[in-house]
């Protein structure tokens, strides 16, 4: 967007009106498709004077970290839930022991593949359920407080769509939990590594289906002066059971990415 509205500021220096006109017609189209995938609202709600919890989503596929530096800065981490792609026998090994000292509440699918699913918590893991969507398992969580406030929490992680059959598989498993998610009437946050950008087709799909909005304010932080040049791939999506009233990511004190955190509180206080 930015590099068309440079190229039609530098032909009309130069007095190509075509060129010109054409580069800031071309920004503007840009500008109004991403202003209509993401989330329209730019600023995060206030926090109400009532519980939130804060939900992590770490993508195990893509970190180098040496395990005792992700174990003790996930142990420090102000996070209610943690959600882990990826999870294999060495995590469970050397991650399992240490998240439980902080996080009490546990399910895990053990793989040996990137389709590994752990979620780690904080508030009580009243029941959970493996969803095969295709041949690959997601994880759903169901949370449910003292002063009995609900929550549904889905860690899912889709295979890059990098060939036409993955392609076609994508859209079908995207399609398979819909369908799944669909009869939720409750608080719901669907995280994961989709291995897509948020301005994707299916994911604009996936959102517009279950009402789901995104987490992610790009703009905001962009006018705070925190851009990320890099295309994220990871998302937490919430419904209107749900406000967002923050979000950043997990970086080490040496700006090493972990993963993503959003903060929500519920619509209403108590959701019986």
């Amino acid at each position: 967007m930015f590099l068309y509205l440079f190229l039609g500021l530098v032909f009309l220096v130069f007095h190509w009106p075509r060129l010109m006109w054409t580069s800031f017609m071309a920004s503007a189209a840009l500008s109004i498709f991403l202003k209509y995938s993401s989330n329209p609202q730019l600023q995060y709600r206030p926090r109400e004077d009532w519980p939130d919890v804060r939900i992590a989503q770490v993508s195990l596929t893509d970190l180098s970290l040496p395990m005792d530096t992700l174990r003790d800065y996930l142990a420090h981490a102000r996070a209610d839930v943690v959600l882990f792609e990826g999870w294999t026998p060495m995590h469970e090994r050397m991650l399992t022991g240490a998240l439980q000292q902080v996080y009490p509440h546990s399910v895990r699918a053990v793989r040996a593949d990137d389709h590994g699913k752990a979620c780690f918590a904080r508030i009580p893991i009243r029941r959970y359920d493996t969803l095969f969507i295709g041949q690959f398992p997601q994880l759903m969580t169901f949370h449910k407080t003292l002063d009995g406030r609900r929550l549904y929490v889905v860690n899912v992680y889709f295979a890059p769509p990098i060939t036409p059959l993955l392609q076609q598989q994508y859209h079908h498993q995207m399609r398979q939990l819909i369908d799944t998610l669909r009869t939720i009437k409750a608080p719901l946050v669907v995280g994961g590594h989709f291995h897509l950008p948020s301005w994707a087709y299916e994911l604009r799909f996936l959102r517009s289906e279950l009402r789901l909005q995104n987490s992610r304010r790009d703009a905001l932080r962009a006018a705070e002066g925190s851009i990320d040049l890099s295309t994220p791939m990871q998302h937490l999506f919430y419904n209107d059971s749900l406000q967002c009233v923050g979000f950043e990511k997990l970086m080490t004190a040496s700006g090493e990415d972990i993963g993503i955190i959003a903060r929500y509180q519920w619509i209403q206080m108590v959701q019986l």
